[in-house]
């Protein structure tokens, strides 16, 4: 594998390379909010970098959902409720967005809710799936 480059700290690279590499999108795409909050971005706006994010989750999210059920894997459910309360919270996040005045604000709150949430999901809850793909030369 090649060396990672700074998108993700180095402990949050699992050894798989289906996931590592989407990962590194969701962080990009956490830095990009953090750049277009005061409109300091390479020309994107917060809200398209909102619904990249959201959209991208969906993506990445029915990836690993694919991979569990194609696998058998036996914390399918605990990993899809984990899945699951992201998404309510980028939701929540998402209309908080739409009715607030101060987009800033929220945005920020979702760059921190993004981060924290994805820092603990992939070191504990992901890093279990790909030991698991791994163990199966699952790709």
């Amino acid at each position: 594998m090649n060396e990672p480059y700074e998108y993700m700290a180095a402990a949050l690279y699992l050894g798989h390379p289906g996931i590592d590499a989407q990962h590194e999108i969701l962080f990009v795409c956490y830095r990009e909010l953090m750049h277009a909050v005061g409109g300091h971005g390479d020309g994107f706006e917060l809200t398209d970098v909102i619904s990249v994010i959201k959209s991208y989750v969906v993506t990445h999210f029915r990836y690993e959902e694919d991979a569990m059920q194609s696998t058998d894997y036996l914390d399918r459910d605990m990993h899809i409720a984990e899945h699951r309360r992201l998404e309510k919270g980028l939701l929540s996040l998402s209309e908080r967005y739409e009715n607030e005045t101060d987009k800033n604000a929220v945005a920020i709150d979702m760059a921190g809710f993004l981060k924290e949430w994805l820092s603990h999901h992939i070191a504990v809850v992901d890093r279990l799936l790909a030991q698991h793909l791994n163990s199966l030369n699952y790709t």
